[in-house]
This record gives structure tokens, C-alpha cells and sequence, in this order.
């Protein structure tokens, strides 16, 4: 996806009136910058809404390795959303079969019938937001910093350390950080539905 395009997909995110549990796991997907497999799959028991973390065991990542997910605010009202439709279920993301989550195609089949047919794949979430992240500066001291580690942001989507002597030694997985970016993040997309709301 665009970065452009960012506005008018969440105005048609926002909008959009298929299923309620495939509006919010997608919403949920782009707050947590999770792959698309981890939140179709995900289940309420991965949950802890107190703490406002989100596990994931390592048998449903990529890389093996379970992986801490801070949730931000807009997350956590998200999940509140979510657990009104599918509460009743293990799954986030019930599908037909209630045993089940949804299909495999469900959520790239939503964002075609919002319009974006060709225009974006699910994962392409991902990619946006590590470019958003890495080239997010704050001021400080008159000079401009970046604002978010390299390795917190490879951290947030689950990539795995290339250098396998650096991944030896550093088993921190950056939470402290991710959980403040994570904030960020929701906050940024919420500023960018104001602003195109504004200009409508």
C-alpha cells in the first residue's frame, strides 16, 4: 500500500460493511502489525487485555519463536469491539465451521470488495508501517533523531536477526520500546482519519 492511499483505506476500513469480525481482525492486524496467519488464527486465550499484551506461542510464527505483542490503546478497545462478535468462540476470527477460524482468504477477500483490488496485499500493512517507523524523527537537543530503533521495529513484525552471533547474545526482545511505538503507531493512524476527514 501507499503511503497516500493510507487514508482512503482506513476511511473504507472504517466503513466497511461485510462481516464485523473481519473489519476489526483487520484492524487489529494493522495496530499490531501482525501477519495476517497470526491474527486469523489467534485466540482469545493468547490474550491478556489487563496487562495489554498479546502472546503468540511459537508454533504459529514464522520464525518458531513465540513473540510478546504490546497492545496500544486503540488495540485494546478493538479487542473489546471484537470480543462482543466472537466472544462465544476460542477464535478471534470464527469461521463457518465454529471449531475453525476464518479461511485463509477472508481478509484479502475484504480489503478487494473495499475497492483496493491489485492495489495492496494484507502484507503490505507491514512493509508501510516498517517504512513509516524507520523514518519517524523527533527533535532533540536541535537535531533531529529517529525516533524508533532498527531493532524494535524489526522486533514488532517478528523478523528474524540475520547475524546469528548478534542473535546469540541479544535475547532482549525491546518490549519497553515496542510497547511506546506501538502507542505511537495507533496514535499516527489515528491522526491520519482526522486529517482526511478534515479534508473531505
Amino acid at each position: 500500500l501507499a503511503a497516500e492511499e493510507l487514508p482512503t483505506f482506513l476511511h473504507a476500513l472504517d466503513t466497511y460493511n461485510g462481516d464485523a469480525a473481519t473489519r476489526l481482525g483487520l484492524r487489529l492486524l494493522i495496530l499490531t502489525l501482525a501477519r495476517t496467519s497470526e491474527v486469523r488464527e489467534a485466540k482469545w486465550a493468547e490474550f491478556d487485555r489487563e496487562e495489554g499484551m498479546w502472546t503468540i506461542p511459537g508454533e504459529r510464527m514464522k520464525n518458531r519463536r513465540e513473540h510478546r505483542v504490546p497492545l496500544s490503546q486503540q488495540a485494546l478497545a478493538t479487542l473489546e469491539e471484537l470480543h462482543k462478535v466472537s466472544g462465544h468462540s476460542q477464535w478471534l476470527m470464527p469461521g463457518r465451521l465454529e471449531d475453525k477460524p476464518a479461511s485463509q482468504n477472508t481478509m484479502i477477500f475484504a480489503v478487494y470488495r473495499m475497492g483496493f483490488h491489485k492495489r495492496t496485499t494484507v502484507h503490505g500493512f507491514r512493509a508501510l508501517a516498517s517504512t513509516i517507523l524507520n523514518e519517524a524523527v523527533a527533535e532533540v537537543d536541535g537535531k533531529k533523531r529517529r525516533m524508533w530503533s532498527v531493532d524494535a521495529v524489526e522486533r514488532a513484525l517478528a523478523h528474524t536477526e540475520q547475524n546469528k552471533v548478534k542473535g546469540a547474545y541479544d535475547r532482549g526482545d525491546r518490549f519497553e520500546e515496542r510497547t511506546r511505538m506501538m502507542q505511537w503507531w495507533a496514535d499516527y493512524l489515528d491522526s491520519v482519519v482526522k486529517a482526511s476527514a478534515a479534508a473531505r
